[in-house]
């Protein structure tokens, strides 16, 4: 009786992912220009995310030692992000 009940669940967990697996595929090899009934275009979204670029600042001021000298050279960094 475990047996029986193992070897089921293990074709049901097996149709469960074989299913996601052929969605997934559909919808990243086969229906990339036609997503949904907006007709998204997924490789153009998926560039242009890509290509995006986010500027931060620290927005704070220097760290200094005492009150006069800074911690660091006051040379002005700002990091630049990607989406992916």
């Amino acid at each position: 009786m475990k047996r029986k009940r193992i070897r089921l669940l293990s074709i049901v967990l097996l149709l469960a992912l074989s299913g996601l697996s052929g969605r997934l595929m559909q919808l990243q090899l086969f229906q990339t220009e036609s997503y949904s009934k907006h007709k998204i275009n997924l490789l153009e979204e998926s560039v242009a995310q890509r290509t995006q670029a986010l500027v931060i600042d620290e927005g704070r001021g220097s760290f200094l030692i005492g009150t006069v000298n800074p911690l660091r050279i006051q040379k002005r960094m700002s990091w630049s992000f990607s989406h992916f």
